[in-house]
């Protein structure tokens, strides 16, 4: 559910498309698949901030790329629908191995 409202939030921003994208379509998504686990794991907003802290430094990213990655494509939410269907897919596999 936070990684629903990260993502809303960040598509409210919206910004003209650059020329490059901030980081790849597979990082985004690698990020927000862990981002999403890790919403799974936690009980509390403290304890959510400090593990949404940590993947990110995981994966060396801030949160602020994201949101640029997300303003970057602002204007094609057909691509960020399809990203996210990326980490929905991945989340339902993962989920579907662990069984």
């Amino acid at each position: 559910m936070r990684g629903l409202v990260l993502l809303g939030m960040l598509l409210a921003l919206g910004c003209e498309q650059a020329a490059e994208p901030p980081l790849a379509d597979q990082a985004f998504v690698d990020v927000m698949v862990a981002l999403r686990r890790a919403s799974y794991e936690v009980e509390d907003e403290a304890e959510w901030q400090a593990r949404k802290t940590a993947v990110l430094a995981e994966a060396g990213l801030s949160e602020g790329e994201l949101e640029a990655y997300v303003k970057h494509f602002a204007e094609d939410p057909g691509h960020l629908a399809a990203m996210w269907d990326s980490v929905a897919t991945r989340l339902r596999d993962d989920a579907k191995a662990e069984q």
